[in-house]
């Protein structure tokens, strides 16, 4: 880099003004301020040689392989609490990330208390490719939690494992993996006196798409698009399906081609053809695939809030419309807001 800004300052016509000594000095100037680039980059995604903002913290067990995620633990001692099954996923068009990972007590013997998120100089930090900073929105410890409840505390018992999940915020469609993610905590036993701290450094963290349906189709790591032709459906599609199968479909006089597609044994999705060729129309009534109304994703067994009811146009008893999607929901006498029970797209069968 030094050479090469050097090299347009004398292209530039520097040459015939400049002595030695200036040059020196431009040299030692821009080696100086590729330094403290160098030194930023290091800063953000803890590649320092004093490993971390905090010099006592230190390599504190060997680093191991979650997937494509190596994972490195930082701190002042050996550490029982190891992360596990991690994966990082988004909703086909989401700008929210949500980070699931298992915290693993591997100690036999003893349990701890643990805090996600020790505090304002000690932030959860995520860096993509091009070095980039994002914040988390909320984090979850534990089972049957929502992300807003924002729970960073927990008790994890000797030998067994904690779910938890954290959502990134205001990610870009177009980061599809975090170069490094830093995720601080602290923990104690119950005899402790002093709280452990430690950091877990995340190396490369793919980002997987979820489905999502559109007006035109399910779109995810791949796309399953109306007026494809069944012949050029892929075998598989990750995270959507991992198999289908093609049959007919008989309503009254007319007989039409079903195509259902599973994941494991779980229909999530299915699709008709009046042609016996193309895809005509989309049914979901599984939670497998979202659609989106307003700023809001749904499922099929989630509450339209009444707010985002407003944008939909009512079509009979029971249907809405919302961009050419025909939402399908019930009374919930539990509650005011009605249980969404399936959405579909395009023309299905009469």
């Amino acid at each position: 880099m030094k050479k090469f800004i050097i090299a347009l300052i004398l292209i530039a016509g520097v040459q015939g003004q400049a002595n030695a000594q200036f040059l020196k000095k431009l040299g030692n100037a821009i080696e100086k301020a590729a330094k403290t680039v160098d030194d930023v980059a290091n800063a953000v995604l803890g590649e320092s040689n004093t490993s971390n903002s905090n010099n006592k913290e230190r390599q504190v067990c060997k680093p191991y392989m979650i997937g494509d995620t190596k994972v490195s633990i930082y701190g002042e001692q050996k550490t029982d609490i190891l992360i596990s099954d991690l994966s990082a996923a988004r909703i086909y068009s989401d700008t929210r990330v949500l980070l699931n990972y298992q915290l693993n007590n591997t100690s036999m013997e003893k349990s701890y208390n643990i805090n996600m998120g020790i505090g304002d100089n000690d932030k959860t930090l995520f860096v993509d490719d091009s070095g980039k900073q994002y914040s988390h929105g909320w984090t979850d410890m534990g089972d049957g939690l929502t992300l807003y409840d924002c729970t960073k505390n927990a008790t994890i018992l000797d030998d067994t494992k904690l779910n938890c999940r954290m959502l990134i915020i205001e990610v870009p469609t177009s980061v599809t993996s975090f170069k490094r993610g830093e995720l601080p905590a602290s923990y104690m036993g119950k005899h402790d006196t002093w709280p452990t701290r430690i950091s877990y450094r995340l190396d490369n963290i793919p980002i997987k798409l979820r489905p999502c349906l559109q007006r035109n189709g399910v779109h995810g790591e791949d796309h399953i698009l109306l007026g494809a032709t069944i012949a050029s459906l892929p075998n598989a599609v990750d995270s959507i399906y991992d198999h289908f199968i093609v049959e007919d479909y008989k309503h009254g006089t007319k007989t039409f081609k079903q195509v259902t597609f599973f994941l494991g044994n779980e229909p999530v999705l299915y699709a008709f053809s009046s042609d016996h060729s193309t895809l005509a129309a989309m049914y979901v009534d599984t939670s497998h695939i979202c659609f989106k109304i307003g700023e809001n994703y749904y499922r099929a067994g989630s509450y339209l809030s009444y707010d985002d009811s407003k944008f939909c146009t009512k079509q009979g008893d029971h249907q809405l419309v919302f961009k050419d999607m025909i939402i399908v929901t019930q009374d919930d006498p539990k509650k005011y807001d009605d249980v969404i029970t399936a959405v579909y797209i395009g023309k299905l069968p009469e």
